[in-house]
C-alpha cells in the first residue's frame, strides 16, 4: 500500500492520492497558516478508524442477512499534551445503525470489527484504548 501526497500551494494544502487514484484534500488550520481546504491529518486518522469499522459492519450484517436501512459511525479522539505534538490517547467508535436488524448480530458484527478485522482499530489501540458502543433504531443497546 503507498500513497502519495503533492503540495497544492505555498502554504498546507496538500492532495493525497491512493494507488487507485482517488484523491482526498489535506489541510492545516487558520490558525497556523493553512486555509481550511481540506481535512486535518488528525481527522484523517479518526476517519480511517471509522472507515475501516464501518465496512467491517456493512459486510459482517450483509452475510447475516441483517437489513441495513442507514449506517453513521462517530469517531472521537482524546490528545494529549505532549512535548510539541498532540498524539491521541484515547479513541471511542459510536455505530448508529437503522433496520431491522437483531440487536445481537448488530453487536457481534461492531465486536468482530474492534477485535478482529479493523486493521486501523487493531493499529491504534496501541495508541490507546478504543472502546465502543453500538445504537440500534435510536436505542443504545451495548457497549
Amino acid at each position: 500500500m503507498q500513497i502519495t501526497l503533492k503540495r497544492v500551494n505555498e502554504a498546507f494544502h496538500l492532495v493525497g492520492e491512493n494507488d487507485t487514484g482517488n484523491q482526498v484534500h489535506i489541510d492545516g488550520s487558520v490558525d497556523i497558516g493553512g486555509s481550511n481546504l481540506g481535512v486535518r491529518p488528525m481527522s484523517l486518522l479518526l476517519m480511517g478508524l471509522g472507515s475501516c469499522s464501518a465496512i467491517d459492519i456493512i459486510s459482517i450484517l450483509n452475510k447475516m442477512k441483517q437489513p441495513i436501512e442507514d449506517l453513521q459511525v462517530d469517531v472521537t479522539g482524546d490528545r494529549t499534551e505532549a512535548a510539541s505534538a498532540k498524539p491521541f490517547s484515547a479513541f471511542h467508535v459510536t455505530y448508529k445503525l437503522k433496520g431491522v436488524i437483531e440487536p445481537n448480530k448488530a453487536l457481534r458484527a461492531a465486536e468482530l470489527s474492534m477485535t478482529t478485522y479493523c486493521s486501523a482499530t487493531l493499529t491504534l489501540q496501541h495508541a490507546g484504548p478504543v472502546t465502543w458502543e453500538v445504537h440500534l433504531n435510536g436505542t443504545l443497546i451495548g457497549s
